[in-house]
């Protein structure tokens, strides 16, 4: 049965798939498999719910919550009752989170626990659109005699005694491709938050060139680190592996650990640039801590591993003694990488932040290949993207099926596609701005070479302007630092400056590693961090980037930073990007005595 909206298509794929995993939820270090049935079963009972709460279609409702089954499921059932999902980031402020639900006019709040409970006033003062507030997990704290709070079991309650007098399928069916499925706020680059709405047939319209490009079954299972709220993680970690009939598992780690890998034994991955770096640094520490001939065999094989995609991508045949070569690499080397990380897989989706050419080639070689997925908010997650049979290393791939690419006069990537949202919420003029003749301008510069292949070159406003004129793009000089495995993170810095510098935050377990290898001392990590010994070993990373640069982009100096980037301390936003406002704000003092000396 053809599907009608994003609610009908989980339903046709629960109804053929019923005993099937459909979740695999990694709670607090326990695991629980959720079958397609039992999905079904939860999603109408909380659809049904919804609706004699007063839920109607249209209706905007705010889902809070950090990844956990219930979201997913949460999520499904509102847009089964034709709601609209206004979806929070969990570790939002108090002040992020009213400006989202008083702008939305959200009549309704999911949220997880107590502990996000105490983010709101239950007065009704600062929320007057909300009627109700559903708390995941109810625990003692939380007022039960406070008309304006719910339990999750009493609306799955509420729907169960419902289920005669209302038919879930019959909401689903009066749903249309054109009706709003959700409103997802982000920040622009000036810092306003705005509200973007995306219809059911937009999303659908990716999920289908998904399917298309990647051709999934119901024997994939899909992994990922990322908050559900984020919106290529809901793409491509939830929705695509409901279109495909898969396994998606929901877990509440914030990175991407060796065991989830053995655990569940993934055959895709939805990453940023970072859970990749991660990754790399944990295998070449596990090969460096190996036997002898592991050790020595590790160099050999990445070169082999280098010659054989090279001769791939150049559409050569291997030699006999390339092939031979290629397999005492793979078989000693390769395939016990790939065992480490559940032995399955096919390939990671890399999403969020421009993905390095030497940090793809390497999983490349290693034989878990990454595929970059470029797109935004306003397109639906997805505008183009690399894929298994058609790829090219440092480009976003090719235009998804059903969308078209073209350059502005000054470089500007704008697509053209069922899958351009909707509008902006309650802001017709700056709609007709982002969409001018029904292009998307998505502010991003870029090259399309003769393949049709896309490279991302810079963020037309995301650049860095020296007070001499220059215009830098800093994602790439940031990216090619932390190729160096002692380098974790960098936000650079240059805004009406002289010259280039940086933040640099170490890694620090690599740091140890290397203090006791060279047999060095230190009392304790800030003694390490702001020793000579690793102030010399940082100059000569950067020495070795500042190669590759032209003289204006060349860094000059450097801070280091005690503490990672984390979307806690707001450094990182939901993407994964840096937010360089809050770091320059943070690191301020340093940054004006390093310009000063």
């Amino acid at each position: 049965m053809e599907d009608k909206n994003l609610a009908h298509m989980f339903l046709n794929r629960s109804r053929s798939h019923k005993k099937n995993p459909f979740i695999l939820s990694y709670r607090k270090d326990n695991w629980n498999v959720l079958s397609w049935r039992y999905a079904r079963r939860t999603v109408r009972k909380l659809c049904l719910g919804f609706i004699s709460l007063g839920v109607k279609p249209g209706d905007r409702v705010a889902l809070l919550s950090t990844n956990r089954a219930k979201w997913v499921f949460c999520d499904l059932a509102i847009l089964s009752a034709g709601g609209v999902v206004v979806p929070i980031q969990h570790n939002s402020t108090p002040g992020q989170i009213r400006h989202i639900v008083r702008d939305s006019k959200s009549r309704f709040l999911i949220i997880a626990d107590y502990k996000q409970l105490r983010k709101f006033t239950t007065n009704g003062e600062e929320y007057p659109d909300v009627e109700k507030i559903i708390v995941m997990e109810m625990v003692s704290g939380i007022k039960e005699g406070d008309k304006l709070i719910t339990s999750f079991s009493e609306i799955q309650m509420r729907g169960k005694s419902h289920h005669r007098s209302h038919t879930f399928e019959e909401h689903i069916d009066q749903i249309d491709m054109d009706d709003p499925a959700t409103i997802n706020y982000t920040t622009d680059v000036e810092g306003e938050v705005k509200g973007i709405i995306l219809t059911h047939g937009n999303i659908y319209s990716n999920l289908k060139a998904i399917g298309d490009i990647l051709s999934g079954s119901e024997e994939d299972i899909t992994l990922h680190s990322l908050p559900l709220t984020y919106g290529p993680c809901r793409l491509f970690g939830y929705f695509s592996p409901i279109y495909s009939g898969g396994t998606m598992v929901i877990a509440d780690k914030a990175d991407m650990e060796e065991k989830l890998f053995q655990s569940t034994k993934p055959t895709i991955a939805l990453v940023v640039p970072r859970n990749l770096e991660s990754i790399r640094r944990k295998i070449i520490v596990k090969v460096e801590s190996g036997g002898a001939l592991r050790r020595k065999l590790y160099p050999w094989a990445l070169e082999v591993g280098k010659r054989v995609l090279e001769n791939k991508t150049a559409g050569k045949d291997l030699s006999f003694s390339e092939s031979i070569r290629h397999f005492i690499a793979n078989l000693f080397v390769f395939k016990k990488i790939r065992s480490d990380f559940g032995g399955r897989m096919k390939f990671c989706i890399c999403s969020g932040a421009p993905l390095v050419y030497k940090l793809a080639e390497f999983f490349h070689i290693i034989g878990m290949p990454v595929f970059d997925a470029y797109g935004m908010t306003e397109s639906s997650y997805l505008i183009a993207m690399n894929r298994p049979d058609d790829f090219k290393l440092g480009t976003v791939g090719k235009a998804i099926p059903g969308v078209k690419i073209r350059l502005s006069k000054n470089g500007e990537i704008q697509c053209h596609g069922a899958n351009i949202m909707k509008e902006f919420l309650d802001d017709e003029q700056k709609t007709i701005q982002a969409v001018p003749g029904h292009w998307l301008s998505s502010g991003d510069l870029g090259e399309i070479d003769e393949d049709g292949f896309l490279k991302i070159t810079g963020r037309e406003k995301d650049v860095i302007i020296t007070s001499g004129g220059e215009t830098i793009a800093p994602k790439v000089i940031e990216h090619a630092l932390t190729i160096n495995r002692h380098i974790k993170q960098v936000s650079i810095i240059g805004n009406d400056r002289k010259y280039i510098t940086a933040i640099i935050v170490p890694d620090l377990e690599e740091l140890r590693a290397y203090a006791k290898a060279n047999g060095f001392h230190f009392t304790d990590m800030t003694d390490l961090l702001y020793s000579d010994e690793v102030r010399t070993l940082l100059e000569q990373a950067v020495s070795e980037v500042n190669k590759d640069l032209i003289k204006h982009e060349a860094l000059v100096d450097f801070i280091i930073a005690e503490s990672d980037f984390t979307t806690a301390n707001n450094m990182l936003t939901a993407a994964q990007r840096n937010n360089r406002s809050v770091i320059e704000k943070y690191y301020a003092t340093q940054i004006e005595r390093m310009y000063e000396s």
